[in-house]
């Protein structure tokens, strides 16, 4: 395996996830979810199940090593809203190219009432699959070895199943071909599409670029233009559907463009709405292709205390422990702290630590807690004693920034998507230097000309 796993760290992680979306897992669904990811590893080492063109394309698992990309992307999105198809009434189910098992085994495991059939039509994969069920005690659950289409001529397949799913790569018209007649009269299929505007950017890839370059930071910058109709066409229509978007970043430029396109409506009160003052330029991405990264802290000053006052201060809402090496924080509650040059980890007491979408956030607790009330801290937008360091510099950084112009750094555990999406939907907003994300686009790479 390319990085130790703690299994317990992984299991709370787990179950934490699941929490999120609504469904309480037990502790055996959470092992078998971590069994599971612990097959994924070792199989995809010895047997490259990633080589596979369209499977690769779906699960995208070329990291699959990345615990918390598997968690989020494959675990939790097969189980993801499958409250809405997975009824008192529903019995059986079937996974139409299954893949690694995706999503089929995940609602085995969410739902262990089912009786579920997988499909494939690569032996390999329903071996692996076959071990995978073995491993995790599954019962009431199958592979089958079939192509899609030949699959739905079999007597013992067609129309028997309440619920039909795939995630496999096709356009829409097909998988309805391929899948439906496996469904009993008045059962679903569920196709787990994310639309095709992703379709038509990576058909328009295949094109010579217009901008391509490496900028000075070492990101590089590739730019195509889209301009078929048909494909203009369906990335409208994939934008169309979409009811709502988060500001991840630059709230403050968003809401200042807002607030000029007011003014400019309230002096012309004839507005059609095409006006250049009702747009500003933006950049969307969808979640699973942005990567928030850790935003550390450092100090200059202790506030007038001691390094060995401090640490007491430290104690009274932290547990403290000395460590032997850089302290990058693995969970959520636990933080690194470099002071002395010696790092230390933190885990928070349960005391201080909050349900609230924005109180529960690491930012939030280390600022509660500790840089408000000990260090002085009272808005660290604008007190010159704090300084932020992007995850993207490393840690070392840290340590470099407390042997030149600061005394205390702080290390952190990145915040999620899944909790900046939590304090949107809240109608909250995230506190300062919350986030630090990835990718980041070159400034003035587009430019619009009045």
């Amino acid at each position: 395996m390319a990085e130790t796993i703690q299994q317990g760290e992984c299991i709370e992680k787990i179950m934490n996830a699941f929490a999120k979306i609504g469904h309480e897992l037990t502790n055996k669904q959470a092992e078998q979810f971590f069994q599971y990811y612990e097959m994924l590893v070792e199989w995809n080492q010895v047997m490259n199940l990633t080589a596979i063109t369209e499977y690769e394309e779906v699960m995208n698992l070329t990291a699959i090593t990345e615990f918390d990309e598997v968690l989020q992307k494959h675990f939790v999105d097969s189980v993801l809203k499958s409250e809405i198809f997975i009824k008192e009434d529903t019995k059986t189910l079937i996974d139409v190219g299954t893949g690694a098992g995706f999503p089929g085994v995940p609602l085995k495991i969410m739902y262990p009432q089912l009786k579920v059939t997988l499909l494939d039509s690569l032996n390999k994969r329903l071996n692996f699959l076959n071990q995978v069920i073995e491993k995790l005690g599954l019962e009431n659950i199958a592979t089958v070895h079939y192509r899609a289409e030949d699959g739905a001529r079999k007597a013992e397949l067609r129309e028997q199943f309440d619920c039909v799913v795939s995630r496999a790569v096709a356009n829409m018209s097909t998988l309805c071909e391929y899948c439906l007649p496996y469904a009993k009269v008045g059962g679903c299929f569920v196709a787990y599409k994310s639309g095709n505007a992703e379709e038509e950017i990576d058909k328009a890839k295949k094109n010579s670029s217009l901008y391509n370059f490496v900028s000075p930071d070492g990101v590089r910058h590739q730019v195509w233009k889209i301009s078929e109709p048909q494909s203009v066409k369906a990335i409208r229509g994939a934008f169309e559907g979409i009811s709502s978007i988060y500001i991840a970043d630059g709230h403050h430029r968003a809401a200042s463009a807002v607030k000029v396109g007011l003014k400019r409506r309230a002096e012309n009160p004839q507005y059609t709405g095409k006006e250049e003052f009702n747009y500003f330029l933006s950049v969307l991405f969808p979640d699973e292709q942005l990567k928030i990264l850790d935003y550390n802290r450092v100090l200059k000053d202790l506030n007038g205390y001691t390094e060995q006052d401090f640490l007491e201060k430290v104690k009274e809402k932290f547990t403290v422990k000395e460590s032997a090496v850089q302290v990058h924080p693995d969970k959520q509650g636990t933080f690194g702290m470099y002071l002395g040059k010696k790092w230390y980890r933190l885990t928070a007491k349960p005391e201080i630590l909050s349900d609230d979408p924005v109180d529960g956030l690491d930012v939030s607790v280390l600022q509660n807690a500790l840089l408000s009330p000990v260090l002085g801290i009272k808005d660290p937008k604008t007190d010159a004693r704090i300084d932020f360091v992007g995850g993207i510099r490393g840690i070392g950084e840290l340590e470099r920034r407390c042997e030149t112009d600061c005394v205390l750094a702080f290390s952190m555990y990145p915040t999620s998507i899944a909790q900046l999406f939590a304090v949107a939907d809240a109608g909250r907003l995230m506190p300062p230097k919350s986030t630090w994300f990835e990718p980041k686009l070159r400034s003035g790479l587009f430019i619009h000309q009045i």
